[in-house]
C-alpha cells in the first residue's frame, strides 16, 4: 500500500520537509522518517492522511513506543485498528491507557485491538465504548471469566478475538450469550474451553468460529455446533473431535471452509459426512494421519473446492488419481504424503492449481517434467525431494511462479542458471542447497525478490557484488556462508536499503560489520548475528543507536533455518 500524500501542502511547515522527502520512496521509508522525528513539536500528526497515520501507529506499537500521550496527538483520525497483541508491545500500557483509549476509540470508527498485558479491570474500562463493534484481545493471558461478563454488555459487537487468553473457561461462555450480533469469534489456543459452546447456539448471524487448539473439545462438546446454521467457516484443528461429529456437523450447509488439521481420531469415514457440503472450498485435514486412498472418492464429490490440505496423511498416487475431478483446485498441500512421481500425472491435469507443495514427497526429475502443464503456478515448494539440477530445467514452462522453495541437497550452481528464467520470482528459498558465487551471478537479474534464503552455501564477499542487485530485497538469510565477511556485508548495506530482515548466524561477520548496518539499513527490523564474531559490547552499542531493532546473539537457533522469524 502506498501511502496518499497528496494533501502535504495543508501540513505544518515544519513536517512538510519530512513528508515531501519521502514521497519518492516506500511507504516503510516515509513511515520511518515520520517515527524518527515522533518528538518534533511542530509534526500535526492528526492532519496526516488516514493511511499513514495508520502505519505511524503500527510502527510504534512495534518498537514498544506508544502511549497514552503519543496516542492523543493523532486527534480524532478514523483509525482502522491498533495491534497490540500479536506483536507483544505496548506492555508499558496498563489501565490507564484503556481510559485514554476510551475517549478516543469513539472517534476510531468504534473499531479496537489490545495488547497484553491486559486485567479484568482493564476490561471493565473499555465497556464503557457500548458501541464497539471489532475487539481484538488476543494473547490477553491475564483476562479471566470475569471479563466475559464485562464484554456481555457490548449488544454492538460484531467481531470478538480471544485467541490464547488462557484464562477463559467455558463457564464463562455463558456471559457472550448476549452478543448476538457478533458474526465473527475467535477462542483458538483457548486451552480451558472444555465446555460451554451449547451458550453459542443464539449466534444466528455467526460466519466464522475458531476453536483450534482448544485441545479438550471432544464429541459431546462440539455437537450444539450444528445449530449454528449460518456458519461458513469453522475451525476444529487439534481438538478431540472423531468421525461422529463430523457427520453431526455436515448439515451446516453454509459451510464454505473446514479445517480439521490434527484431529488425529478421523478417518475416511469423516469425508463420507461431507459428500453433500457442495459448497465447500477450504478444506484442511493436514496431520489426520488415519486419512487415506479411499477418502480422496468421497472429495471427488465435492466440486467446489479450490484449497485442500493432505500434509501428514496416508494419500497417495491413487487417491489423487481420484481428485482428478477438482478442476476448480488452486491450492494443494501434499507436504509429507505418499506421493510419487505417478502423482504428477494427476496434477498435471488440474489447470488451475496455483499453489503447490510437494515437500518430502518421493518426487525425481521425472515428476518434474510432468508438471510442465501447470502454467497457473505461482507458488511451488520441493524442498527434501530427489530433484536435480537437470529436473529444475522443467520449471522454463512456470513462468509465473512468485514463490520457490528449493530446499533441496542435490541443487546447485548449475540449477540456478534455470531459475534465473523465472522473472516473476518474489521468495526463493535454497536453504541447504550448494549454491556458490557462480550462482549468485545467475540469479542476479531476479529484480522482483523480496525475499531469499542462501544458508549452508558458499557465499564469499566477492558474490556479494551479484546480491546487491536485488534491490527489492526486504528478507535475507545468509546463514552458515562462513567466508563471508565485512567487505561483503559492506557492499550489501550500500545497494539493499529496503532490507527488514537479516541472518548472519556463523559467518564471519565481525564489530566491524555492525556499523555499516547501523547506519545504512534504517528499515532494518530484525537481525541475527548467532556464532559470529560480534562481541556483546558491539551489540549493546547497536542497540543504543537503533533502540526498534531487534537483535538475536543466542546460538540456540543457528541453523539459520528460522533465523529471521523471532
Amino acid at each position: 500500500m502506498w501511502v496518499n500524500l497528496s494533501h502535504s501542502s495543508h501540513f505544518p511547515n515544519t513536517a512538510i520537509g519530512y513528508l515531501r522527502a519521502a514521497t519518492t520512496v516506500s511507504p516503510c521509508r516515509c513511515v520511518h522518517t515520520l517515527v524518527k522525528n515522533f518528538d518534533c513539536k511542530g509534526l500535526r500528526l492528526d492532519l496526516l492522511p488516514t493511511d499513514c497515520a495508520q502505519m505511524v501507529v503500527d510502527e510504534l506499537v512495534c518498537g514498544g513506543a506508544l502511549s497514552a500521550a503519543a496516542l492523543v496527538r493523532f486527534g480524532e483520525l478514523d483509525l482502522d485498528c491498533i495491534m497490540w497483541a500479536d506483536v507483544g508491545a505496548g506492555e508499558h500500557l496498563t489501565g490507564c491507557g484503556l481510559r485514554a483509549f476510551r475517549i478516543i476509540w469513539r472517534a476510531w470508527n468504534s473499531r479496537a485491538a489490545a495488547w497484553r498485558p491486559v486485567t479484568d479491570r482493564g476490561i471493565l474500562t473499555l465497556t464503557a465504548n457500548l458501541y464497539l463493534e471489532h475487539l481484538k484481545l488476543n494473547h490477553c493471558v491475564q483476562i479471566t471469566d470475569a471479563s466475559l461478563h464485562h464484554l456481555g454488555g457490548l449488544s454492538h459487537l460484531l467481531s470478538l478475538e480471544l485467541q490464547g487468553c488462557e484464562s477463559l473457561t467455558g463457564l464463562g461462555l455463558a456471559a457472550l450469550s448476549t452478543l448476538t450480533a457478533l458474526t465473527v469469534l475467535n477462542l483458538t489456543q483457548c486451552t480451558r474451553v472444555t465446555s460451554g459452546l451449547e451458550h453459542l447456539s443464539r449466534f444466528s448471524r455467526l460466519h466464522i468460529l475458531q476453536l483450534g487448539w482448544c485441545t479438550s473439545l471432544g464429541d459431546a462438546e462440539v455437537k450444539p455446533l450444528a445449530l449454528l446454521t449460518a456458519i461458513r467457516t469453522l475451525t476444529l484443528c487439534y481438538t478431540q473431535v472423531t468421525d461422529a461429529t463430523v457427520a453431526h456437523l455436515a448439515v451446516l450447509d453454509q459451510l464454505t471452509s473446514l479445517d480439521v488439521h490434527g484431529c488425529t481420531r478421523l478417518t475416511d469415514a469423516a469425508l463420507d459426512s461431507l459428500t453433500h457440503l457442495t459448497g465447500l472450498r477450504l478444506l484442511h485435514l493436514g496431520h489426520c494421519e488415519a486419512i487415506d486412498d479411499p477418502g480422496m472418492s468421497s472429495l471427488a464429490l465435492l466440486p467446489s473446492l479450490t484449497h485442500v490440505d493432505l500434509c501428514c496423511t496416508c494419500v497417495g498416487d491413487l487417491g489423487m488419481a481420484a481428485l482428478s475431478a477438482l478442476t476448480n483446485l488452486t491450492s494443494l498441500n501434499l507436504d509429507s504424503s505418499c506421493v510419487t512421481d505417478d502423482a504428477c500425472r494427476t496434477l498435471a491435469a488440474l489447470p488451475r492449481l496455483a499453489s503447490l507443495h510437494l515437500d518430502d514427497c518421493y518426487l525425481t526429475n521425472l515428476g518434474m517434467s510432468l508438471l510442465r502443464p501447470l502454467t497457473s503456478l505461482t507458488r511451488l515448494h520441493l524442498p527434501y525431494t530427489k530433484v536435480t539440477n537437470s529436473g529444475l530445467a522443467a520449471l522454463a514452462a512456470l513462468t509465473g511462479l512468485q514463490d520457490l522453495n528449493l530446499d533441496v541437497a542435490e541443487v546447485g550452481d548449475r540449477g540456478l542458471s534455470h531459475i534465473a528464467l523465472l522473472t516473476a520470482l518474489t521468495s526463493l528459498d535454497l536453504f541447504g542447497a550448494h549454491v556458490t558465487d557462480l550462482g549468485l551471478w545467475a540469479i542476479r537479474g531476479l529484480s522482483l525478490l523480496q525475499r531469499l534464503e542462501l544458508c549452508w552455501g558458499g557465499v564469499t564477499d566477492p558474490g556479494c557484488s551479484f546480491l546487491a542487485h536485488l534491490t527489492s530485497l526486504r528478507s535475507l538469510n545468509l546463514s552458515h556462508n562462513p567466508r563471508l565477511g565485512d567487505a561483503g556485508l559492506r557492499v550489501l548495506c550500500h545497494a539493499l536499503r529496503e532490507l527488514e530482515f537479516l541472518s548472519l548466524n556463523r559467518t564471519r561477520v565481525t564489530e566491524s560489520g555492525l556499523r555499516d548496518i547501523a547506519t545504512q539499513l534504517p528499515l532494518l527490523r530484525a537481525l541475527s548475528l548467532a556464532n559470529t564474531q560480534v562481541g556483546p559490547r558491539s551489540v549493546a552499542l547497536l542497540r543504543s543507536k537503533r533502540p526498534t531493532l531487534h537483535i538475536k546473539v543466542a546460538s540456540g537457533n543457528s541453523d539459520g533455518k528460522h533465523a529471521l522469524r523471532f
